[in-house]
């Protein structure tokens, strides 16, 4: 592992929805950093004409389930996106599909950081409402083993830090298999700003806020490169919850005014 700031960051995930954010953002601060997907591309609706930023990211084909040791062992940190979405499972095919992707991933990744000598973490995690909280859903099993191996990581060693962010529903600009926007934000922005203003006794029975996918990989930065260490946090772990991301969010554009 190299602490050193000119050693990349290895983003898995790199050219999802949220690791795109990320990667433009690293890109764009003049951070290097190493995109590992299983297309090993950069998104398709993008072209470099367009987003010259494409150009400063290393695109490399990968999995998650197989981590690159060698590639990992060179890296400044590893930020690690990888996950199917909360939808229910039917069989035990897709259950043992949806915890693989949830958790399995996610814990070989964390496995693969450790004997490379990487030590920092972070993680993809999810804000989940208390009744999904259950042994029945996969989802919310994958992303328990996570944050436990999350934990355990950090434990190991005094050197070794790892944050799981735990945003709501994220919105943004997704795009399809065949590059079609979908603006996120057109609804998902009015509803999260509706929801802020109800009553507090009411909002704490609703699922939480939806947040920026900006902010979102924003705080994947800041947490993969701040110099300070994770201080205050037990044995150098942190959940980031979506209230901590949203009080950021508005902090932040608040002081943008």
């Amino acid at each position: 592992m190299s602490d050193h700031k000119d050693a990349p960051i290895v983003i898995y995930g790199g050219n999802g929805f949220v690791g795109t954010a990320i990667c433009q953002l690293l890109a764009e601060q003049g951070i290097a950093c190493i995109s590992v997907s299983r297309r090993g591309t950069a998104p398709a609706y993008l072209n470099s004409a367009q987003h010259p930023w494409l150009d400063k990211v290393r695109w490399l084909q990968g999995d998650a389930l197989s981590p690159d040791i060698e590639l990992l062992q060179g890296a400044r940190a590893i930020i690690s996106l990888v996950g199917s979405p909360p939808v229910p499972t039917f069989t035990q095919a897709a259950f043992d599909y949806q915890l693989m992707m949830n958790g399995t991933s996610q814990v070989r990744v964390i496995h693969a950081a450790q004997e490379a000598g990487v030590n920092r973490l972070v993680l993809m995690g999810a804000d989940i409402p208390s009744l999904l909280q259950t042994e029945s859903f996969a989802y919310y099993v994958g992303k328990q083993q996570t944050l436990d191996a999350a934990q355990t990581f950090a434990a190991s060693s005094a050197k070794r830090q790892a944050a799981v962010l735990q945003p709501a529903g994220i919105y943004g600009t997704r795009h399809t298999a065949n590059g079609m926007a979908l603006p996120l934000s057109w609804f998902m922005s009015p509803l999260s700003g509706l929801q802020r203003r109800l009553p507090q006794s009411v909002q704490n029975k609703l699922p939480a806020a939806f947040i920026d996918v900006k902010k979102v990989a924003a705080a994947a930065i800041e947490w993969a490169t701040t110099e300070q260490g994770f201080e205050g946090t037990e044995q150098g772990f942190i959940r980031v919850t979506s209230e901590q991301l949203q009080i950021a969010y508005l902090a932040e554009k608040e002081c943008s005014r």
